[in-house]
């Protein structure tokens, strides 16, 4: 690479020329595109930025394009974690309904 500029792609980049992918960076680690972490401190502390190497990106775009998108396992554990805390909320406020109405001492709020 002798003279070669080589241009890295930022995350919202990548998903321009991916645009049925959901997890940009572990669909680009199954296929081989080559990444960077740049570090850097701001006014909130250290972070990081990952960037993707234009070319490996340009050659599994067509790939992507035919491949079907596969459901992301960290989406449906979300989902199920939230449908969790949900479900946990109304046992626990049908639990106190109950155990006011049984209560001969109505503690309201005035």
């Amino acid at each position: 690479m002798d003279g070669e500029e080589v241009s890295w792609l930022t995350v919202r980049q990548v998903r321009t020329l991916w645009p049925e992918v959901g997890p940009v960076h572990e669909t680009a680690r199954i296929h081989g595109v080559r990444f960077r972490t740049d570090g850097a401190d701001s006014a909130w502390g250290p972070h990081s930025t990952v960037r993707y190497h234009a070319d490996d990106v340009r050659r599994v775009a067509p790939l992507l394009g035919a491949a079907p998108r596969r459901p992301s396992r960290r989406n449906g554990l979300a989902g199920f974690l939230a449908l969790l805390l949900l479900l946990t909320l109304l046992i626990a406020l049908i639990t106190w309904a109950w155990q006011q109405s049984r209560s001969d001492v109505h503690n309201y709020w005035h």
